[in-house]
């Protein structure tokens, strides 16, 4: 496949940055080593960047992630989530975990389409790991998700202003799909908006700065779509998509949001997540060597 034989050439340089992440969150969270950092810090990070780490940690196959898992179980159980998209992305990140349970459907059932585009970007997510809402198909998800395309072939976050962040993970939820005639279209399309809005720097703009998590979510979309980072679509004079987002490379190992900035932890995460996709070739699909086959039912003795 494309994807195996186009990233081998980065894959030794972003494998290294990508452990220098997670080295530098263990460090700054005082956990004794990664493993730790899963028992003890990211239980109590629920909500904040617990599950960004995790749906990257269990591409890894090496982590035992059962006290994030037990944590989160509690905290919906105990907890009313009224936003739609922060339950999609619970419940992947539980499914991400290792662990099956209630929450997880019901959450597909109740979520769909409820917030805007980002509660169908998340709504494909879990339908991709079998968890389709009970009176919606997943044909129907992608069809709601291809109607709020941008008349530039892009999409938005809210209003009918390109943002690169939401055509990214549009398509990211969309690159299953892609063989289709009519997703096709539509992804080559917002491929094509998404060159245009490329910087000469190899990132991308987005609330009036060129930004690290942008970048990230190009990246993630690439990989899932398995496009090389030498796709002349994605070079701006001569630098690529991975190219703008090590400049926002600190020594500590994390990354800053702006270019030459102070460390930021959203634009750590999300460099680590984008690594990590550039490594696996995809990444919301939960089947990976390695990830923990458990049934939890905590939900139906609570």
């Amino acid at each position: 496949v494309c994807f195996s034989v186009c990233f081998v050439s980065a894959s030794g340089e972003t494998s290294a940055i990508r452990e220098g992440i997670l080295s530098y969150a263990v460090r700054e969270s005082g956990a004794r080593d990664a493993q730790a950092f899963a028992d003890e810090i990211l239980p109590e990070r629920i909500g904040v960047d617990a599950e960004w780490y995790i749906l990257a940690l269990s591409h890894e196959g090496e982590y035992d992630l059962s006290a994030y898992a037990n944590a989160l179980v509690s905290y919906v159980n105990e907890n009313t989530i009224a936003n739609a998209v922060t339950r999609q992305k619970y419940a992947l990140a539980l499914l991400a975990s290792g662990y099956t349970s209630d929450f997880v459907q019901q959450t597909a059932d109740e979520c769909v389409g409820k917030l805007g585009i980002m509660s169908l970007v998340w709504a494909l997510h879990l339908a991709e790991n079998g968890y389709v809402p009970q009176n919606m198909t997943t044909a129907q998800i992608v069809d709601r998700l291809l109607a709020v395309e941008l008349d530039d072939g892009g999409f938005a976050i809210t209003g009918k202003t390109f943002n690169p962040d939401a055509t990214a993970m549009a398509l990211q939820a969309l690159a299953p799909y892609a063989e289709s005639e009519n997703v096709g279209a539509v992804v080559e399309r917002a491929l094509n908006a998404l060159s245009l809005h490329q910087t000469e720097n190899g990132g991308f703009i987005a609330y009036g700065e060129e930004n690290a998590e942008s970048s990230a979510q190009v990246l993630i979309m690439m990989a899932c779509l398995d496009i090389p980072l030498d796709d002349p679509r994605f070079v701006k004079s001569g630098n690529s998509v991975l190219d703008a987002l090590l400049l926002h490379r600190c020594e500590n190992g994390g990354f800053a949001h702006v270019a030459n900035g102070e460390v930021s932890e959203s634009a750590s995460v999300q460099a680590y997540l984008a690594l990590t996709a550039l490594e696996r070739g995809s990444f919301y699909r939960m089947d990976s060597d390695g990830l923990q086959e458990i049934v939890y039912a905590a939900e139906k003795e609570a």
